[in-house]
């Protein structure tokens, strides 16, 4: 498979392009090298911001896949190095840094709500004729991956209030459906980070917080009947002890 961008088409036009190539790419055996020869051949922003953005869309629609392809981009990026589109706003920019744009803004934004399952407490939404994992959920999972793959700093998008988990670089007034998702959001990501490196993204030594300030908050959450499935409700009752031993291999 290749792709062929033309420079003098619209952005938009450029970037539905490069995104519809990719989402079909994804689902191919490709290797990092040629996925970064891709890259080398189409030196324009709407490539690197296509390949965030599928990457997000093509997370939600095949969860169980995503890891293995952030592995091979993170390995594409190590490829291509420094190299930069020369179309970016400011001058040159480099390709990560348009990837982690996109990819970073899809992540922010559907961290707290998506405008098709707005309202929707379930962990798996219907859409179509295939359920999918919720998008905020999605959140949590993609970080995840790419805090275990060390594939890039994401940033300090996540905060715990009594009031809920906010998956966002400011706060934002959610309803409890929405706290519901992104508390059982939290419990995925302690199962994929471990208990202690999940904590040490959601608080602040310096302010005198510490790791039972993010159990705490999980707990109020449940005191409060914000977290009312089931499922969700027997992880928080689990034991730091056992949080703990039961993630340490992650």
């Amino acid at each position: 498979m290749d792709l062929a961008i033309d420079e003098n088409q619209p952005y938009n036009e450029n970037l539905a392009s490069a995104g519809e190539f990719f989402s079909t790419f994804f689902s191919t055996s490709f290797t990092p090298t040629e996925l970064s020869s891709i890259l080398k051949k189409n030196l324009t922003v709407s490539v690197p911001s296509a390949l965030g953005y599928t990457t997000w869309s093509f997370a939600v629609d095949h969860p169980f896949r995503i890891e293995a392809v952030m592995s091979k981009l993170k390995s594409t990026f190590e490829e291509v190095g420094a190299l930069e589109c020369p179309d970016g706003v400011n001058g040159p920019e480099g390709l990560f840094n348009l990837y982690i744009y996109a990819f970073g803004d899809m992540i922010t934004t559907y961290g707290h709500y998506h405008p098709k399952y707005s309202g929707e407490n379930r962990i798996v939404v219907e859409d179509g004729e295939t359920p999918k994992i919720h998008p905020i959920i999605m959140s949590s999972f993609l970080t995840a991956a790419t805090r275990k793959l060390a594939f890039m700093k994401i940033g300090d998008w996540y905060s715990m209030t009594l009031d809920g988990l906010q998956m966002g670089e400011y706060e934002v007034v959610e309803d409890k459906d929405v706290q519901e998702i992104n508390a059982i959001a939290a419990l995925v990501f302690f199962a994929i980070l471990g208990a202690e490196q999940f904590a040490s993204t959601m608080y602040s030594p310096a302010l005198g917080e510490t790791y039972d300030t993010v159990l705490n908050a999980l707990k109020e959450l449940k005191k409060r009947n914000i977290v009312r499935y089931k499922p969700a409700v027997a992880l928080l009752e689990v034991s730091h002890s056992c949080i703990t031993a039961n993630t340490s291999s992650y």
